[in-house]
């Protein structure tokens, strides 16, 4: 399998921000996404050996009455961290992002963060209009309000994606994925490089989802606006997430991104 390459690009410092409030929806949708991850964890983390004949009672099977040299799961400290989980995040907040787009993006982005951090991901958001911004360092964990860096500018993700690539790339965690939260039509002068990177990601095992925040009611995704992404998903509102999240769990289990 290709390895993902480092470079030099430089991690931001944190941007200005102000703040929104998050809804009901936006927390919901992160308890759901977050139970969405957790079963993945669950299930394939490899540190617990499963059907022992000692260790930890497992409740299901002794209910079903199986043989009791099969009820018991053991801890594997030796493999502990083998399902831990490194994301970015790249928040496009371009001009075209203003007004309720651009409050449906930072509610994604919120709903998504604080689902990573319940499961102890380092989880690293940055903005990109024609800059990048860092919105919450992986060490951060999200709190009671949604982190907001504005919009304006046009749409450029190629530092963004460089950063990502980086990140990614020298994390010592098994399970990486990368998303991108955007409305639509990147800038055309290095369009084919960024698809690029994205396509190397994947390559390399990175898991890349594709959040597209629409401007209508009615949009269909398209391979144009998924960007190579491999898992993507129209999100209007933060409950649109959780769909998202179910395609995740299925995909990293069909690429068997997560050791069984």
């Amino acid at each position: 399998k290709p390895t993902l390459e480092s470079n030099d690009s430089q991690i931001p410092v944190v941007s200005r921000i102000g703040s929104l409030a998050p809804d009901v929806d936006t927390m919901n949708a992160s308890h759901l996404f977050y139970r969405a991850l957790d079963r993945l964890k669950a299930k394939f983390d490899p540190a617990w050996e499963r059907y022992e004949s000692s260790g930890r009672l497992n409740i299901a099977r002794y209910v079903r009455g199986e043989d009791f040299d099969t009820l018991f799961d053991q801890w594997n400290e030796n493999i502990e961290n083998a399902t831990s989980i490194e994301c970015v995040i790249l928040l496009d907040n371009s001009g075209s992002m203003q007004g309720n787009k651009a409050t449906s993006a930072y509610k994604a982005m919120y709903a998504i963060k604080r689902a990573l951090d319940k499961i102890e991901a380092r989880t690293s958001v940055f903005t990109f209009n024609t800059e990048v911004a860092t919105l919450y360092r992986a060490d951060e964990r999200a709190s009671h309000e949604i982190r907001d860096g504005g919009s304006t500018g046009g749409t450029n993700p190629h530092e963004a994606l460089r950063i990502a690539t980086k990140l990614l790339a020298e994390t010592d965690r098994p399970v990486r994925i990368c998303f991108v939260i955007t409305d639509g039509e990147w800038d055309s002068s290095n369009l084919n490089q960024n698809h690029e990177m994205i396509e190397r990601m994947a390559q390399a095992g990175v898991l890349t989802a594709l959040a597209f925040i629409p401007d209508g009611i009615d949009y269909q995704l398209t391979d144009n606006s998924m960007h190579k992404c491999e898992v993507g998903a129209v999100v209007q509102n933060p409950m649109d997430l959780v769909g998202m999240a179910n395609q995740l769990v299925h995909y990293a289990v069909t690429r068997r991104l997560v050791t069984q």
